[in-house]
């Protein structure tokens, strides 16, 4: 395979980057290979070196999607593009899937029953408050009954703010540490395949 040969495969698998992503790719691989043939080093072996060309290519974008998941600041956005982050690590090394998803999964449904629980204290207690205070008093319970029913729902409402924000804070140290371990990880594969 020649120095062409390889930047027109790496070039095709690379299909899924924006395509200046790609042309800075590939003429650092062209430097990288050039820099290397210069100094003495065959082209068969400098290629042979930088493996096949489609697992280079899957690194290459594994990194990118990472990289563009941790310069995401909107959390909704965050998520989705460590998803696509951590399916591309996946796709990488098979055995991330036994390793990582399980307990992602675990914490992420965790953190999602949590989440329904704050939205439904919220909600619930917002709600109650609403139909009490528009509710006629004097319906069979006192006046103190009212107001009590009143505060315990708008402290249950108010509790509920609180823990969203404790959730938030939660959330947020969740996807660095999941952006963490998935930069760990494609340096472990990177040195495994060097």
């Amino acid at each position: 395979m020649t120095k062409a040969d390889y930047l027109n495969e790496l070039k095709r698998a690379l299909a899924g980057l924006p395509a200046a992503e790609v042309e800075d790719i590939l003429r650092d691989q062209s430097e990288y290979i050039g820099d290397a043939v210069s100094r003495g080093r065959s082209e068969e072996d400098v290629l042979r070196g930088l493996g096949p060309a489609r697992q280079l290519a899957q690194t290459l974008i594994a990194e990118s999607r990472i990289e563009r998941a941790a310069g995401v600041s909107n959390v909704g956005s965050k998520i989705k593009h460590i998803a696509v982050a951590t399916v591309a690590v996946i796709a990488l090394a098979p055995f991330n899937l036994i390793l990582f998803f399980g307990p992602f999964l675990v914490v992420s449904l965790i953190l999602l029953s949590a989440w329904s629980l704050v939205l439904g204290l919220g909600l619930s207690g917002g709600l109650g408050a609403m139909v009490y205070i528009f509710s006629i008093p004097g319906t069979g319970a006192g006046v103190l009954v009212h107001a009590a029913s009143i505060l315990f729902l708008l402290g249950l409402a108010a509790l509920s703010v609180s823990v969203a924000a404790l959730l938030a804070r939660l959330t947020t140290a969740f996807l660095a540490g999941i952006l963490t371990y998935l930069k760990w990880n494609l340096s472990v594969v990177r040195k495994r395949t060097q």
